[in-house]
């Protein structure tokens, strides 16, 4: 028993173990060439990161350069690649000239590299040279570049003093750095093409900064009529300097008063609402409907947008006439069934004129409504009740046109299509700009047909949110300001009748805002447990003041004179005769020295739909220079009046209303 027990418990013989040896080598062998391999693959794809890191590193900060620059050179030879680039430092009112290289040397280490160093003007030879040592010589900004490649694209334009130049529109840069890990192996990165801020010029710094502002390169602005040339212009006087509706002047940008710059600047009209037009070339044209009694011409230095020059001048003769606005009101918005008019303010159009406007609606989706007119002054839409337009949101846009001015004008709103079940309408803050009528929302009922169900259980919910219903939570804090009651509907016994709720407001909504406001109406059938719910959006439209140019005839210092302007959004006309508002008046006239003409407010009063009137009466101060006013009322000759029309809690929210007098 004990040998067989001794024989059964016997180990691995000679040949067994090296046959496991063998296996297990193998199976080593193997796994360490496996491991060997992922590790140089890990160590490459390592390292390919790593440069790709330093190269786009490279290409950002070359780039951050190129942004501010306002010159640029580019040279290659045999053992390095440079691109030097040129801008200007204000200090304390001085202009500094700075100069930055990146050089990329290929003279063995392949490596890039900064430096900068500020340059001063030669006062013999007029070249731009370095002012002493660097001020970072050669800080390393990237090793084992590969490759450095720089493309300018330029145009050939004029300088002011008449020579050529080269003018960068735009640059592209790319970086190679080698990795390492293999013979010839790189990886690049590669800017997309760099909007400049400033104008660069490629070329000679002397080239360059000549053609650059620098901060006592003060412009003035100087008019001329069109063809007299520069020889016959004369300083632009703010507010005093006049131009002719209808004709053409030639407006130059002078610096040192000797040398135009015109071609060095962008030219612009500041007011927008303005029919003139001035040119490249600073060719000012003066509409002949042009609406405002001033324009502010604008010279701005392209490489230096900070550094301008602006002139006032005043606009006379002609007719002062301008479509000024439009604005799309609503008439109705039943459901499915929106109305839609507009209100359109000119100056200086006579009934004629007014009636040959031209209009043009146009809706975003119209394969959502049946085919409407669409060149009236108004609208009526009927929306497709089909299931996928329900809850769907539109815009609606009117553009008017004259003839008579060739200006444009144009509005937009939108508006949300109701669900399936709803009847009557929200005429006052369904989507659009609202009526108000003379309620300002005391009682708002929104009609629907109720679902038969037996003995219901009904609640309500509401909360703001944007316009597609998304709830906004910061406005939580106006919730009080709203209620939201059911109104008529089921009866205890069962359902299938008209439903609805009440909307009121409690307090006064911010009206520098427009919101939107979800109502839920949720239904649960007690027997069945089937549930309905009834959704509605509904606009809140902020307050907008719209003024008007009005002529009046001659006026009398002893009288009084009104201004128009026109209210719109959820606070209503009986609303705001019980806040008033504030008003500023700026009179143009001439009188005698000594005696100065204000205006006093005097009251407003409904003078439309939309319009209110505000009454103002002169009042003249004599300085003591007079024993009453009949010694100079006929020597005071008033032009015009500005009123600034603004909310007293809201300055922002404000308008301007402009009366003209004119000799009877």
């Amino acid at each position: 028993m004990k040998r067989i027990g001794m024989k059964e418990n016997r180990g691995l013989t000679l040949i067994e173990l090296m046959i496991t040896i063998g296996i297990l080598s193998i199976v080593i062998v193997i796994a360490g060439s496996f491991m060997l391999t992922s590790g140089n693959s890990f160590a490459k794809g390592n390292a390919d990161s790593e440069v790709q890191n330093e190269a786009q590193l490279a290409v950002n900060q070359i780039e951050d350069l190129i942004i501010d620059g306002v010159g640029v050179e580019k040279t290659v030879d045999a053992d390095k690649t440079e691109l030097v680039l040129y801008h200007t430092e204000e200090v304390g009112g001085a202009t500094n000239f700075i100069k930055e290289v990146v050089t990329w040397k290929t003279d063995g280490n392949n490596n890039m590299y900064y430096s900068k160093w500020e340059v001063i003007k030669d006062p013999v030879s007029g070249d731009y040279v370095e002012s002493g040592p660097a001020l970072y010589p050669e800080q390393l900004l990237a090793e084992n570049v590969a490759d450095f490649k720089v493309d300018l694209e330029t145009k050939e334009e004029k300088a002011a003093d008449g020579t050529t130049i080269s003018v960068v529109r735009s640059v592209q840069i790319a970086v190679g750095c080698e990795n390492g890990a293999g013979a010839g192996s790189a990886v690049y990165a590669t800017t997309p093409l760099i909007t400049l801020r400033n104008r660069m010029i490629q070329g000679d710094p002397k080239v360059i900064f000549t053609n650059v502002p620098i901060a006592d390169d003060t412009i003035v602005l100087f008019i001329s009529d069109a063809g007299t040339g520069v020889d016959a212009a004369t300083p632009v006087v703010d507010r005093v300097t006049s131009v002719e509706r209808g004709n053409a002047y030639n407006i130059y940008a002078m610096r040192e008063s000797i040398t135009n710059v015109n071609d060095l600047v962008n030219w612009q009209i500041e007011e927008g609402n303005s029919a003139s037009t001035i040119d490249a070339n600073g060719v000012l044209n003066v509409a002949p409907f042009e609406p405002n009694s001033y324009l502010t011409i604008v010279a701005r230095y392209k490489s230096s947008p900070n550094k301008m020059a602006k002139g006032v001048v005043k606009v006379e003769g002609g007719s002062l006439k301008s479509l000024d606005s439009v604005e799309i009101t609503t008439k109705s918005l039943l459901a499915f069934n929106p109305k839609y008019g507009s209100i359109v303010a000119t100056t200086g159009f006579s009934e004629e004129e007014r009636a040959a406007l031209h209009y043009k609606w146009t809706v975003s989706e119209p394969e959502r409504v049946e085919s409407f007119t669409d060149n009236t002054s108004g609208l009526e839409l009927k929306v497709k009740q089909e299931k996928q337009n329900y809850g769907k949101i539109f815009s609606i846009t009117l553009v008017v046109s004259s003839d008579v001015t060739g200006q444009k004008v144009s509005d937009t709103i939108t508006y949300r299509i109701d669900q399936e079940g709803t009847t009557g309408g929200d005429s006052s803050m369904e989507r659009g700009r609202g009526n108000d009528g003379e309620n300002d929302h005391g009682l708002n009922n929104y009609p629907y047909t109720e679902p038969k169900y037996q003995k219901p259980i009904i609640t309500i919910e509401y909360y703001f949110c944007d316009e597609y219903g998304q709830k906004i939570s910061k406005y939580d804090i106006y919730k009080d300001y709203v209620d939201v009651r059911l109104r008529g509907g089921t009866q205890e016994d069962g359902g299938g009748g008209a439903g609805g709720y009440a909307l009121t407001f409690t307090k006064d909504l911010p009206p520098d805002n427009s919101y939107y406001l979800k109502v839920i109406v949720h239904y649960e059938d007690q027997v069945t447990g089937s549930t309905w719910d009834y959704e509605r959006i509904h606009f809140i439209s902020k307050v907008c003041i719209s003024g008007k140019t009005t002529k009046a005839g001659e006026a009398n210092v002893y009288g009084q004179f009104p201004a128009y302007y026109e209210i719109t959004g959820y606070r209503v006309l009986g609303w705001q005769l019980n806040h008033p508002m504030e008003y500023e008046v700026t009179l143009d006239y001439e009188a005698p020295a000594g005696v100065t003409v204000t205006a006093e407010y005097l009251g407003t009063s409904v003078n439309g739909e939309h319009e209110l009137k505000a009454d103002f009466r002169f009042k003249v101060d004599l300085g003591g220079n007079y024993d009453g006013l009949w010694q100079v009322q006929n020597d005071i000759k008033i032009k015009s009046a500005v009123i600034k029309v603004s909310m007293t809690e809201y300055p922002d929210i404000c308008t301007y209303s402009t009366v003209l007098f004119q000799k009877k």
